[in-house]
């Protein structure tokens, strides 16, 4: 996005993402001595049902919106392997303890 200020842009990018219950995760400002330019990048994580709220603010912060980048990441195969893993070590507990219990 080209904006008027990227520090402050980037301010209430972080603010607004906190706000709909998201986080930043890395944000990076760098100013060009030779052309007095001051540029940066901004990464945040919003909840799947606040992001077209989200990409709308965001997008009213720009002059002009120059290249766009959104992505997201299937964790539910994730979650059922952490379940199950979890289930496998409790019957391997219980097991234990029944040995245990009969020494």
């Amino acid at each position: 996005m080209l904006v008027k200020n990227v520090i402050e842009a980037q301010k209430e990018i972080s603010q607004k993402a906190q706000a709909l219950g998201g986080y930043l995760v890395q944000s990076n400002v760098s100013h060009l001595q030779e052309t007095e330019a001051t540029s940066g990048w901004i990464t945040v994580r919003i909840p799947q049902e606040k992001l077209e709220k989200a990409l709308n603010y965001f997008r009213g912060l720009a002059i002009k919106v120059v290249s766009e980048t959104i992505s997201g990441q299937d964790v539910a195969d994730e979650y059922v392997d952490i379940e199950a893993r979890l289930a496998t070590l409790l019957k391997t507990k219980a097991k234990f303890e029944e040995i245990l219990a009969k020494t």
